[in-house]
C-alpha cells in the first residue's frame, strides 16, 4: 500500500535521512578500518581499486546501529512497517560500511554496491529514489536500488570467477531509468557482459 505523503513531507523525510546518514558516517568513521588484502582480493575486478581503497568498515561488537529520528514515523507506520535498521546485517553510510553481523564476502559485496550507487547518484538523489520507491510499495526489498544490490550479490556468490564491473552496471541502470519506480522492470535488465 502506498504511503500518501505530501511533496513537502517527502522532502522532509529525505532531509532527515540525509542528516542521519551523514551523522552516522561521521560517528563511525574514527573507528573504521580500511579493507584488508583478505577483504579486497575476492572483490578485485568487480569494483575499482580507488573504491576499494576509499571504503572503510566497522564490525560492531554487542551494540547496534542507532535508529534514525523520523518526525513522520507515526504517520508512515499507519500504512507500512518501517524496516528495522537494528536487525539489518549491515548499513552503508556513504563510504563507511557498518556490520552488525559477521562480515562475509557476500555482505561486503552488497554494501559496496550501495557505496557505488551513492557515489554515482549522490546522497540526495539516492535517498529520493530509495524513499519514493519504499513509500510506493511499502517493502524495501522492492526498491530498485536494493533489487540491483541483491541481484549482483547473488551473481557474485554464485560464480565469483565471472567478473563484472559494478560501476558499469550501476551506470547502465541509471541510463535506462531502472531506479525509478514505474520504469521498465528490473527483470528486463540485461547485465553487462
Amino acid at each position: 500500500m502506498a504511503v500518501p505523503l505530501t511533496g513537502p513531507e517527502t522532502k522532509q523525510l529525505i532531509r532527515e535521512f540525509s542528516a542521519y546518514i551523514q551523522q552516522q558516517r561521521d560517528s563511525f568513521f574514527p573507528e573504521s578500518l580500511a579493507l584488508s588484502p583478505r577483504h579486497k582480493e575476492p572483490l578485485e575486478g568487480f569494483f575499482s581499486s580507488s573504491l576499494l581503497e576509499k571504503v572503510r568498515i566497522v564490525q560492531l561488537q554487542g551494540n547496534r546501529i542507532p535508529l534514525p529520528v523520523i518526525s513522520l514515523r507515526d504517520r508512515i507506520s499507519q500504512y507500512v512497517e518501517l524496516p528495522d535498521i537494528a536487525h539489518m546485517n549491515s548499513f552503508t553510510f556513504w563510504d563507511v560500511l557498518v556490520f552488525q553481523d559477521p562480515i562475509t564476502e557476500r555482505r561486503l559485496f552488497h554494501g559496496l554496491v550501495h557505496a557505488v550507487q551513492l557515489a554515482r547518484l549522490g546522497l540526495e538523489t539516492y535517498l529520493e529514489l530509495y524513499i519514493r520507491a519504499f513509500l510506493k510499495t511499502g517493502k524495501y526489498l522492492t526498491v530498485p536500488l536494493e533489487v540491483q544490490a541483491f541481484r549482483m550479490d547473488a551473481r557474485f556468490s554464485e560464480a565469483s570467477a565471472d567478473r563484472f564491473k559494478v560501476e558499469e552496471e550501476v551506470e547502465l541502470w541509471l541510463q535506462r531509468g531502472l531506479y525509478q519506480m514505474g520504469a521498465p522492470t528490473p527483470e528486463t535488465y540485461r547485465p553487462v557482459r
